[in-house]
Protein backbone atom coordinates (compact mmCIF):
# COMPACT_ATOMS: atom_id res chain seq x y z
CA UNK A 1 0.00 0.00 0.00
CA UNK A 2 1.51 3.75 -0.54
CA UNK A 3 0.12 6.56 0.94
CA UNK A 4 -1.05 9.63 -0.72
CA UNK A 5 -0.81 12.01 2.37
CA UNK A 6 1.90 12.81 4.80
CA UNK A 7 -1.28 12.62 7.45
CA UNK A 8 -2.05 9.06 6.01
CA UNK A 9 1.18 8.26 7.07
CA UNK A 10 1.01 9.85 10.42
CA UNK A 11 -2.41 7.92 11.25
CA UNK A 12 -0.74 4.75 10.55
CA UNK A 13 2.58 5.29 12.79
CA UNK A 14 0.06 5.65 15.55
CA UNK A 15 -1.71 2.90 14.57
CA UNK A 16 1.22 0.31 14.92
CA UNK A 17 2.38 2.28 17.77
CA UNK A 18 -0.99 1.39 19.82
CA UNK A 19 -0.89 -2.06 18.51
CA UNK A 20 2.56 -2.93 19.53
CA UNK A 21 3.41 -1.03 21.59
CA UNK A 22 5.99 0.30 20.30
CA UNK A 23 7.40 3.35 22.45
CA UNK A 24 8.01 0.70 25.16
CA UNK A 25 10.31 -1.06 22.59
CA UNK A 26 13.26 -1.77 24.57
CA UNK A 27 16.54 -3.34 23.51
CA UNK A 28 19.63 -3.18 25.91
CA UNK A 29 17.94 -1.16 27.53
CA UNK A 30 17.30 1.61 25.30
CA UNK A 31 13.82 2.98 24.40
CA UNK A 32 14.96 1.68 20.54
CA UNK A 33 11.90 2.37 19.13
CA UNK A 34 12.00 6.09 20.86
CA UNK A 35 15.11 6.59 18.92
CA UNK A 36 14.76 5.81 15.51
CA UNK A 37 10.37 6.69 15.84
CA UNK A 38 11.52 10.37 13.70
CA UNK A 39 13.42 8.16 10.99
CA UNK A 40 10.76 6.04 10.53
CA UNK A 41 8.70 8.85 9.45
CA UNK A 42 11.29 10.73 7.33
CA UNK A 43 11.78 7.01 5.95
CA UNK A 44 7.79 6.63 5.05
CA UNK A 45 7.40 10.19 3.34
CA UNK A 46 10.33 9.21 1.08
CA UNK A 47 9.15 5.88 0.54
CA UNK A 48 5.74 6.92 -0.52
CA UNK A 49 6.34 10.59 -1.89
CA UNK A 50 8.43 11.53 -4.43
CA UNK A 51 10.10 14.10 -3.31
CA UNK A 52 12.99 15.16 -5.36
CA UNK A 53 14.82 14.01 -8.40
CA UNK A 54 17.01 11.38 -8.48
CA UNK A 55 20.11 13.71 -9.74
CA UNK A 56 19.52 15.69 -6.45
CA UNK A 57 22.88 15.73 -4.80
CA UNK A 58 25.24 18.15 -2.73
CA UNK A 59 26.38 20.67 -5.31
CA UNK A 60 29.36 22.89 -4.09
CA UNK A 61 32.21 24.35 -5.78
CA UNK A 62 35.15 22.98 -5.13
CA UNK A 63 36.45 26.01 -3.57
CA UNK A 64 33.11 25.83 -1.39
CA UNK A 65 33.51 22.40 -0.46
CA UNK A 66 37.75 22.95 0.95
CA UNK A 67 35.92 25.50 3.03
CA UNK A 68 33.83 23.55 4.67
CA UNK A 69 36.27 20.68 5.15
CA UNK A 70 38.20 23.10 6.57
CA UNK A 71 35.73 24.61 9.12
CA UNK A 72 34.92 20.94 9.97
CA UNK A 73 38.54 20.76 10.91
CA UNK A 74 38.64 24.01 12.24
CA UNK A 75 34.97 23.05 14.96
CA UNK A 76 36.59 19.56 15.68
CA UNK A 77 39.97 20.89 16.99
CA UNK A 78 39.46 24.68 18.12
CA UNK A 79 35.82 23.98 19.11
CA UNK A 80 35.68 20.87 20.12
CA UNK A 81 33.70 20.70 23.29
CA UNK A 82 36.39 18.75 25.97
CA UNK A 83 38.87 21.51 25.86
CA UNK A 84 36.70 23.96 27.68
CA UNK A 85 35.99 22.81 31.18
CA UNK A 86 33.80 25.88 33.10
CA UNK A 87 30.94 25.09 35.02
CA UNK A 88 27.81 26.14 33.68
CA UNK A 89 24.34 26.50 35.02
CA UNK A 90 22.98 26.43 31.80
CA UNK A 91 23.95 24.60 28.13
CA UNK A 92 21.84 25.98 24.76
CA UNK A 93 22.17 23.32 21.79
CA UNK A 94 21.36 25.65 19.08
CA UNK A 95 19.12 24.61 15.81
CA UNK A 96 21.12 24.72 12.36
CA UNK A 97 19.18 27.87 10.91
CA UNK A 98 20.48 31.09 11.04
CA UNK A 99 18.52 34.23 10.35
CA UNK A 100 19.97 37.77 9.86
CA UNK A 101 17.99 39.87 12.75
CA UNK A 102 19.19 43.69 12.87
CA UNK A 103 22.14 42.94 10.58
CA UNK A 104 23.52 40.15 12.12
CA UNK A 105 23.05 35.92 11.80
CA UNK A 106 21.48 34.49 14.81
CA UNK A 107 19.64 30.98 15.54
CA UNK A 108 15.82 32.56 15.02
CA UNK A 109 14.81 30.03 17.65
CA UNK A 110 17.28 30.26 20.43
CA UNK A 111 17.39 33.94 20.21
CA UNK A 112 15.08 34.60 22.81
CA UNK A 113 16.49 32.14 25.36
CA UNK A 114 19.98 33.41 25.07
CA UNK A 115 19.07 37.06 25.43
CA UNK A 116 17.14 36.19 28.46
CA UNK A 117 20.09 34.32 29.95
CA UNK A 118 22.48 37.09 28.80
CA UNK A 119 20.76 39.47 30.65
CA UNK A 120 20.12 37.68 34.00
CA UNK A 121 23.73 36.98 33.69
CA UNK A 122 23.99 33.28 33.85
CA UNK A 123 26.93 31.52 33.04
CA UNK A 124 25.50 29.56 29.98
CA UNK A 125 27.51 27.58 27.10
CA UNK A 126 26.58 27.41 23.30
CA UNK A 127 26.40 24.26 21.45
CA UNK A 128 26.07 24.35 17.79
CA UNK A 129 25.62 21.90 15.14
CA UNK A 130 25.54 22.42 11.47
CA UNK A 131 29.06 22.66 9.71
CA UNK A 132 27.59 23.99 6.85
CA UNK A 133 25.21 26.95 8.28
CA UNK A 134 27.26 27.76 11.93
CA UNK A 135 29.63 29.98 9.56
CA UNK A 136 27.15 32.40 9.21
CA UNK A 137 27.29 33.70 12.63
CA UNK A 138 29.96 35.00 14.73
CA UNK A 139 31.20 32.61 17.43
CA UNK A 140 31.22 33.91 21.38
CA UNK A 141 33.84 32.65 23.12
CA UNK A 142 31.59 30.91 24.83
CA UNK A 143 30.35 28.86 22.06
CA UNK A 144 31.54 25.42 21.35
CA UNK A 145 31.15 22.76 18.06
CA UNK A 146 29.45 19.12 18.33
CA UNK A 147 31.85 17.71 15.43
CA UNK A 148 34.02 16.18 16.95
CA UNK A 149 30.97 14.09 19.04
CA UNK A 150 28.77 14.12 15.89
CA UNK A 151 32.05 11.97 13.52
CA UNK A 152 34.00 10.22 16.51
CA UNK A 153 30.20 9.04 17.32
CA UNK A 154 29.45 8.24 14.00
CA UNK A 155 33.13 6.43 13.30
CA UNK A 156 32.84 4.30 16.42
CA UNK A 157 29.44 3.16 15.84
CA UNK A 158 30.20 2.11 11.96
CA UNK A 159 33.52 0.31 12.94
CA UNK A 160 31.44 -1.83 16.28
CA UNK A 161 27.75 -2.19 16.74
CA UNK A 162 26.50 -3.23 20.01
CA UNK A 163 25.65 -7.17 20.75
CA UNK A 164 21.78 -7.86 20.77
CA UNK A 165 20.60 -10.68 22.69
CA UNK A 166 19.16 -13.16 20.49
CA UNK A 167 15.77 -12.87 21.78
CA UNK A 168 15.41 -9.00 20.90
CA UNK A 169 16.96 -9.92 17.71
CA UNK A 170 14.12 -12.36 17.12
CA UNK A 171 11.76 -9.57 18.23
CA UNK A 172 13.26 -6.59 16.60
CA UNK A 173 13.47 -8.43 12.87
CA UNK A 174 9.59 -9.37 13.69
CA UNK A 175 8.71 -5.89 14.66
CA UNK A 176 10.63 -4.53 11.49
CA UNK A 177 8.90 -6.96 8.80
CA UNK A 178 5.69 -5.26 10.19
CA UNK A 179 6.43 -1.83 10.21
CA UNK A 180 8.27 -2.17 6.41
CA UNK A 181 5.58 -3.17 5.26
CA UNK A 182 2.62 -1.34 7.03
CA UNK A 183 4.23 1.77 6.02
CA UNK A 184 6.15 0.84 2.45
CA UNK A 185 9.63 1.51 4.03
CA UNK A 186 13.18 1.34 1.85
CA UNK A 187 14.93 0.90 4.81
CA UNK A 188 15.95 -2.07 7.20
CA UNK A 189 14.51 -1.82 10.18
CA UNK A 190 16.67 -4.60 11.83
CA UNK A 191 19.96 -2.72 10.22
CA UNK A 192 18.56 0.74 11.15
CA UNK A 193 17.80 -0.20 15.16
CA UNK A 194 21.34 -1.97 15.12
CA UNK A 195 22.88 1.02 14.64
CA UNK A 196 21.01 3.30 15.93
CA UNK A 197 21.98 1.60 19.38
CA UNK A 198 25.29 1.45 18.09
CA UNK A 199 24.66 5.68 18.04
CA UNK A 200 23.20 5.83 20.95
CA UNK A 201 25.97 4.66 23.84
CA UNK A 202 28.70 6.30 21.90
CA UNK A 203 26.85 9.75 21.55
CA UNK A 204 25.58 8.69 25.69
CA UNK A 205 29.13 8.34 26.62
CA UNK A 206 30.50 11.93 25.04
CA UNK A 207 27.32 13.46 26.32
CA UNK A 208 27.82 12.29 29.88
CA UNK A 209 31.48 13.68 29.62
CA UNK A 210 29.72 17.35 28.78
CA UNK A 211 27.37 16.87 31.60
CA UNK A 212 29.57 15.65 34.44
CA UNK A 213 32.27 18.90 33.15
CA UNK A 214 29.78 21.31 32.51
CA UNK A 215 27.17 20.33 35.66
CA UNK A 216 24.34 22.45 34.34
CA UNK A 217 20.99 22.90 36.14
CA UNK A 218 19.12 22.94 33.32
CA UNK A 219 19.45 22.65 29.15
CA UNK A 220 17.75 23.88 26.21
CA UNK A 221 17.31 22.38 22.82
CA UNK A 222 15.72 22.84 19.59
CA UNK A 223 14.15 19.52 17.87
CA UNK A 224 14.86 16.41 20.63
CA UNK A 225 14.41 13.57 17.81
CA UNK A 226 18.47 13.70 17.68
CA UNK A 227 19.04 14.19 21.05
CA UNK A 228 17.61 11.02 22.87
CA UNK A 229 21.04 10.34 23.94
CA UNK A 230 21.69 13.79 25.72
CA UNK A 231 18.40 14.03 27.15
CA UNK A 232 18.77 10.08 28.47
CA UNK A 233 21.51 11.53 29.91
CA UNK A 234 20.12 14.47 30.97
CA UNK A 235 17.49 12.68 32.66
CA UNK A 236 19.50 10.22 34.88
CA UNK A 237 21.46 13.31 36.67
CA UNK A 238 18.08 15.43 37.26
CA UNK A 239 19.00 17.77 34.51
CA UNK A 240 15.75 19.45 33.47
CA UNK A 241 15.62 19.58 29.67
CA UNK A 242 13.65 22.68 27.95
CA UNK A 243 12.69 22.09 24.15
CA UNK A 244 11.58 25.07 22.08
CA UNK A 245 9.12 25.19 19.64
CA UNK A 246 11.22 25.63 16.06
CA UNK A 247 8.16 25.59 13.21
CA UNK A 248 4.61 24.35 12.73
CA UNK A 249 3.44 20.91 14.42
CA UNK A 250 0.47 18.93 13.53
CA UNK A 251 -1.58 16.30 14.54
CA UNK A 252 -0.60 15.19 10.59
CA UNK A 253 3.11 15.14 11.26
CA UNK A 254 4.26 12.90 13.96
CA UNK A 255 7.13 14.66 15.39
CA UNK A 256 5.59 15.54 18.30
CA UNK A 257 2.45 14.14 18.16
CA UNK A 258 1.84 11.72 21.26
CA UNK A 259 -1.50 11.07 21.04
CA UNK A 260 -1.99 7.60 23.31
CA UNK A 261 1.16 8.44 25.62
CA UNK A 262 0.66 9.05 29.33
CA UNK A 263 2.03 12.74 29.85
CA UNK A 264 5.19 12.89 30.85
CA UNK A 265 6.09 9.23 30.37
CA UNK A 266 8.05 9.38 27.14
CA UNK A 267 11.66 8.78 28.33
CA UNK A 268 13.21 10.59 25.48
CA UNK A 269 11.05 13.50 24.96
CA UNK A 270 11.83 16.65 26.87
CA UNK A 271 10.73 17.62 30.66
CA UNK A 272 9.40 20.97 29.40
CA UNK A 273 8.47 22.39 26.21
CA UNK A 274 8.26 25.84 25.36
CA UNK A 275 5.50 26.38 22.78
CA UNK A 276 3.94 29.49 20.50
CA UNK A 277 0.71 30.09 20.53
CA UNK A 278 -2.39 27.98 19.35
CA UNK A 279 -2.00 28.61 15.30
CA UNK A 280 1.54 26.90 15.36
CA UNK A 281 0.17 24.11 17.50
CA UNK A 282 -2.68 22.59 14.46
CA UNK A 283 -4.50 20.19 17.21
CA UNK A 284 -1.17 18.18 18.17
CA UNK A 285 -0.95 16.00 21.58
CA UNK A 286 2.14 16.88 23.39
CA UNK A 287 3.20 14.29 25.45
CA UNK A 288 3.36 16.88 28.47
CA UNK A 289 1.31 18.06 31.48
CA UNK A 290 -0.21 21.50 30.94
CA UNK A 291 2.61 22.84 33.80
CA UNK A 292 5.04 21.43 31.42
CA UNK A 293 3.84 23.39 28.33
CA UNK A 294 4.57 27.15 28.35
CA UNK A 295 3.36 29.36 25.60
CA UNK A 296 5.49 32.24 24.49
CA UNK A 297 5.89 34.42 21.69
CA UNK A 298 7.65 34.22 18.58
CA UNK A 299 10.60 36.49 19.45
CA UNK A 300 12.18 36.71 16.14
CA UNK A 301 9.17 36.90 13.94
CA UNK A 302 7.72 40.09 15.97
CA UNK A 303 10.88 41.66 15.99
CA UNK A 304 11.40 41.35 12.40
CA UNK A 305 6.97 42.70 11.98
CA UNK A 306 7.89 45.85 13.71
CA UNK A 307 10.84 46.25 11.69
CA UNK A 308 8.61 46.15 8.47
CA UNK A 309 5.50 48.12 9.44
CA UNK A 310 5.75 50.60 7.20
CA UNK A 311 6.58 48.80 3.79
CA UNK A 312 4.01 49.18 1.10
CA UNK A 313 3.23 45.88 -0.83
CA UNK A 314 3.84 45.13 -4.29
CA UNK A 315 0.53 43.62 -5.84
CA UNK A 316 2.52 41.46 -8.26
CA UNK A 317 5.50 39.82 -5.85
CA UNK A 318 4.87 36.51 -4.56
CA UNK A 319 6.93 34.42 -2.47
CA UNK A 320 7.04 30.53 -3.16
CA UNK A 321 8.21 28.57 -0.15
CA UNK A 322 9.12 25.28 -0.44
CA UNK A 323 9.93 22.27 1.37
CA UNK A 324 12.96 19.47 1.45
CA UNK A 325 10.26 16.62 1.57
CA UNK A 326 8.75 17.63 -2.16
CA UNK A 327 11.15 19.73 -3.88
CA UNK A 328 10.34 17.97 -7.58
CA UNK A 329 6.89 18.55 -7.07
CA UNK A 330 6.72 22.28 -5.88
CA UNK A 331 8.97 23.38 -8.58
CA UNK A 332 6.66 21.21 -11.21
CA UNK A 333 3.79 23.98 -9.67
CA UNK A 334 6.29 26.95 -10.21
CA UNK A 335 5.95 26.12 -13.86
CA UNK A 336 2.49 26.08 -13.75
CA UNK A 337 2.12 29.46 -11.99
CA UNK A 338 4.34 31.41 -14.18
CA UNK A 339 2.34 30.10 -17.36
CA UNK A 340 -0.61 31.22 -15.56
CA UNK A 341 0.61 34.99 -14.30
CA UNK A 342 2.86 36.05 -16.55
CA UNK A 343 2.83 39.40 -14.85
CA UNK A 344 3.66 38.37 -11.60
CA UNK A 345 6.77 38.40 -10.23
CA UNK A 346 7.78 34.98 -8.39
CA UNK A 347 10.77 34.54 -5.33
CA UNK A 348 11.56 30.84 -4.64
CA UNK A 349 13.14 30.37 -1.17
CA UNK A 350 14.22 27.15 -0.45
CA UNK A 351 14.21 24.78 2.69
CA UNK A 352 17.44 25.81 3.72
CA UNK A 353 18.76 21.77 3.10
CA UNK A 354 17.71 22.64 -0.45
CA UNK A 355 20.58 25.13 -0.75
CA UNK A 356 22.66 21.99 -0.52
CA UNK A 357 21.33 20.50 -4.19
CA UNK A 358 19.17 22.44 -5.73
CA UNK A 359 21.64 23.67 -8.41
CA UNK A 360 22.09 19.90 -9.67
CA UNK A 361 18.11 19.97 -10.35
CA UNK A 362 17.52 20.36 -14.25
CA UNK A 363 13.82 21.74 -13.44
CA UNK A 364 15.39 24.26 -10.86
CA UNK A 365 18.15 24.83 -14.31
CA UNK A 366 15.49 25.54 -16.70
CA UNK A 367 13.42 28.31 -13.97
CA UNK A 368 16.23 30.47 -13.27
CA UNK A 369 16.14 31.44 -17.06
CA UNK A 370 12.75 32.74 -16.97
CA UNK A 371 12.45 36.55 -16.67
CA UNK A 372 10.13 36.67 -13.65
CA UNK A 373 11.49 33.82 -11.37
CA UNK A 374 13.93 34.87 -8.48
CA UNK A 375 15.53 32.81 -6.03
CA UNK A 376 15.46 33.84 -2.38
CA UNK A 377 19.39 33.66 -1.49
CA UNK A 378 19.86 32.32 1.89
CA UNK A 379 21.60 35.28 3.26
CA UNK A 380 18.88 37.39 2.30
CA UNK A 381 15.91 38.47 4.68
CA UNK A 382 12.90 36.06 4.14
CA UNK A 383 10.99 38.51 6.23
CA UNK A 384 11.87 41.59 3.77
CA UNK A 385 10.08 39.38 1.01
CA UNK A 386 7.00 38.57 3.56
CA UNK A 387 6.92 42.25 3.86
CA UNK A 388 6.12 43.96 0.36
CA UNK A 389 4.68 40.52 -1.27
CA UNK A 390 1.51 40.51 -1.91
CA UNK A 391 0.53 36.48 -1.60
CA UNK A 392 2.66 33.62 -0.36
CA UNK A 393 2.38 29.89 -1.87
CA UNK A 394 3.20 27.04 -0.34
CA UNK A 395 2.78 23.91 1.18
CA UNK A 396 2.82 23.40 5.06
CA UNK A 397 6.35 25.25 5.98
CA UNK A 398 6.26 27.46 9.20
CA UNK A 399 7.03 30.23 7.30
CA UNK A 400 3.34 30.00 5.85
CA UNK A 401 2.09 30.74 9.23
CA UNK A 402 4.81 33.99 9.31
CA UNK A 403 3.54 35.06 5.70
CA UNK A 404 0.44 35.58 7.59
CA UNK A 405 1.97 38.29 10.47
CA UNK A 406 2.65 40.37 7.15
CA UNK A 407 -0.52 40.63 6.10
CA UNK A 408 -0.09 38.40 2.83
CA UNK A 409 -2.14 36.51 1.43
CA UNK A 410 -2.18 33.03 1.67
CA UNK A 411 -2.06 29.75 -0.97
CA UNK A 412 -1.86 26.39 -0.21
CA UNK A 413 -0.69 23.76 -3.04
CA UNK A 414 -2.71 20.85 -3.53
CA UNK A 415 0.48 18.23 -2.74
CA UNK A 416 1.27 15.75 0.35
CA UNK A 417 1.10 17.82 3.75
CA UNK A 418 -1.57 20.27 2.50
CA UNK A 419 -3.54 18.66 5.01
CA UNK A 420 -1.63 20.03 7.82
CA UNK A 421 -2.87 23.42 7.07
CA UNK A 422 -6.68 22.30 6.79
CA UNK A 423 -7.53 24.81 9.89
CA UNK A 424 -6.45 27.81 8.10
CA UNK A 425 -8.07 26.89 5.46
CA UNK A 426 -11.11 25.92 7.19
CA UNK A 427 -10.72 29.42 9.07
CA UNK A 428 -10.53 31.47 5.96
CA UNK A 429 -6.74 32.27 6.64
CA UNK A 430 -5.41 30.56 3.77
CA UNK A 431 -6.94 28.99 0.21
CA UNK A 432 -6.28 26.00 -1.11
CA UNK A 433 -5.01 26.88 -4.64
CA UNK A 434 -7.23 24.51 -7.27
CA UNK A 435 -6.60 27.43 -9.92
CA UNK A 436 -3.46 28.46 -11.17
CA UNK A 437 -4.65 31.95 -11.88
CA UNK A 438 -4.26 34.00 -8.90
Amino acid sequence: MKFDSIGEITEKIIELEKKHDLLNLTVNNVKIYQVVRYLIYIDAIDSNIDKKSSGSKLNISTLKKIYKKLSRVNNFFFYNPFLEKKKADALLFESGRKQKINGKFFDPFTAQIRNSLEKSKVNFTIYQSSYFFDNLSEKSSNTRHLDYIILMSSFKSKLHHTEIAQEDTEIVKELGKIIQVALNLKLDFYNLVTYQLSLFVALSKYYSKILDTKNPEKIYLVNFCDKSALISECKKRKIQVIDMQHGFISSKDIIYHYPNSIENKIDYFPDKFLAWPEIWRGGCTIPLSKDNIEIINNYALESEVKKYKDVEKKQNKIVVISQDTLTSKILDEIFILLEANPDHLFYYKPHPNEYTYINSMSKYSELINKKNFFTVNITDNLYSHFSDAESVVGVYSSSLIEALAFKCKLYILDLPGSEMMSALISEGKAKLLTDAKL
